[in-house]
This record gives C-alpha cells, structure tokens and sequence, in this order.
C-alpha cells in the first residue's frame, strides 16, 4: 500500500500523548485509503483504513495515544515521525489502485490531559540567543547485509530550481523536466533516514530511462547543519537516450556511523567537477524515469 503515498516528514510524537489527525479527502471512485504515522526507520506508531464514497468530501478524523500497546518501537519523544497517506494496494474490501484523489486543510493536534488542544507555544520556549539543552544520540541501529533500504514510497520531491512535472506510479518515478535549472540539484530526487555504517562496503544500484542522453548524478551525503554536507559515496554516469540504462556503483563508508544519511538523484544542469572552476556541460531538458532502486550492505567476502 505504501507504493503510493503522500508524505511528511519532521513531524514529532510524544509517548503518553493523545493526538486528533484531521484532514479532507475526495475520490472519483469508492475506495479505501490509509492514514499512519512511521519513524524514519519504518518504527510503526499506528495507522488506520478510512474508507471514501465516490464524488464525496470527506472529512477524515483520527484521535489516537502514542503507548506501548501500539509496537516496541515507542521512544519517550521523537521529532523522527513521518505521515503517510497510503494510497497503493490495501488489499481491503474497499480497495483500489486506479483512481484521482485530492487532500486539503490538513492538521495534527495534540490534546491536553482535560481533552482540548494545547497552547501553541512551547513549555520551555528559549531566551532569545540561547541554545537549547542537547538531546543525547539516539542509539545506533546497523542494518542487516543485503537488506533494502531505498523504497520507492519513501522518495520524495526535492527539487528547488528549474521547471519540472512529477509523478510516482507503482513501481516508477517519472521526471518531465522542462528547464533544467543552473545547478545539478534544482531537480532532485531524494529520500532521508539512510543508514551507513562506518567501514562497511554499499552497493547502489537502480535503472534510468531518459528521452534525451545526458548525465545524472547519485549521492549519499549528511547534513549535520545548514550549510554543511559531508560526503559518504556517490557517481556521475551517462545515460542513453531510449535505452535501458542501469546505474550501479559500490563504496566503501570512511565516514562515522550516521542513520540520518540522505540519498538523492540530481537531475538539474550537470558540470563537469575533475576541472576548476567547474565546467557545465550539455544537460538537455528530457524525461527521465527511475526504477527498482537498492541500497544494500555488501558481505565482507563480496
């Protein structure tokens, strides 16, 4: 089901706190959609089916508490929580595949212990100037060898320059790029909470299709702070127009152990970087379609 989905990210959930998830649905058809709240690892904070009548305004609303009944996966506070609206195969009796949905006025609330909503401002707000105590580090999962951890429902729309049409389908990403933007970032595609051990050997690899030949570049990076990105692996590669190309390259983490790594595709105007300063180089405007991504950790003896 979550092939499909629309996303946010960032959101924070508290342990013992109760919340109202509200928001507006319309379907052309009967079907069923799914509304649930993940960590960025996939740590499962409850979710529920809300089923939709064909040409219909509905208003969806959910009141649920973060407790122990829900997974094992449950932290005090978390600022790590994704929304997602699942809109793939739900396998319900109310379950559809194809069909046009449109969501509005959306909004999570958290309750006070007498049942209405809490104040808008902080507890604890900070004197102007002062940093704010920190929290200690999360402790650091590793990940099992050959398990995937790019999936097509977690990729987001990361572009920020040029002109571009994006949809996802259930097994494709698909970029109509019109102008590709003066930087190689200004269309990108990315997806956050990679995890990357220090030492250990990844393989990336998924396919590209594009109408018009030219260069697309792949990274894996972190951004501790603004304006700071500290590189962990990546690839610039050709890509042919009409074929089947496939983009596959190795690396080895010389980087600390971090499970906040972003992966990204950048389709925006392409350079050439072996030369300084830096030279641009043909990126045409083209259609580009991304499929079957992973990331997996290589065993020490491949």
């Amino acid at each position: 089901d979550g092939q499909v989905a629309l996303q946010q990210k960032g959101l924070t959930l508290e342990k013992g706190e109760t919340y109202t998830l509200s928001f507006d649905a319309t379907s052309d058809i009967d079907r069923d959609i799914k509304a649930c709240f993940m960590t960025e690892t996939y740590g499962w904070y409850g979710g529920k089916v809300f089923a939709l009548s064909a040409d219909e305004t509905e208003h969806i609303e959910w009141t649920f508490e973060i407790n122990d009944t829900i997974s094992d996966k449950i932290v005090d506070i978390t600022d790590k929580i994704v929304l997602g609206i699942h809109l793939g195969n739900l396998k319900t009796e109310g379950n559809a595949v194809a069909g046009s949905l449109t969501f509005d006025n959306f909004s999570l609330v958290k309750l006070s212990k007498d049942g209405g909503e809490e104040p808008g401002e902080p507890e604890n707000p900070e004197e102007p100037g002062e940093p704010g105590e920190s929290e200690e580090p999360e402790e650091f999962e590793t990940i099992e060898v050959g398990v995937n951890q790019l999936v097509l429902a977690s990729m987001s729309d990361g572009s920020w320059g040029g002109t571009r049409t994006f949809t996802v389908s259930e097994d494709a990403i698909e970029y109509v790029i019109d102008d590709v933007g003066t930087e190689d970032s200004h269309i990108q595609l990315k997806q956050t909470g990679i995890t990357l051990e220090k030492g250990q050997k990844y393989r990336v690899r998924f396919n590209a299709a594009t109408t018009a030949t030219r260069d697309i570049k792949v990274a894996l990076m972190h951004n501790p702070e603004e304006g700071v990105w500290n590189w962990y692996g990546g690839t610039q590669q050709n890509i042919l127009q009409d074929e089947d190309n496939v983009v596959e390259f190795e690396f080895t983490v010389t980087g600390d152990n971090c499970s906040d790594i972003i992966f990204q595709v950048s389709m925006g105007q392409m350079y050439d970087e072996t030369v300084n300063p830096k030279v641009a180089i043909d990126t045409p405007a083209s259609t580009i379609t991304l499929s079957d991504f992973s990331l997996v950790k290589l065993d020490s003896a491949e």
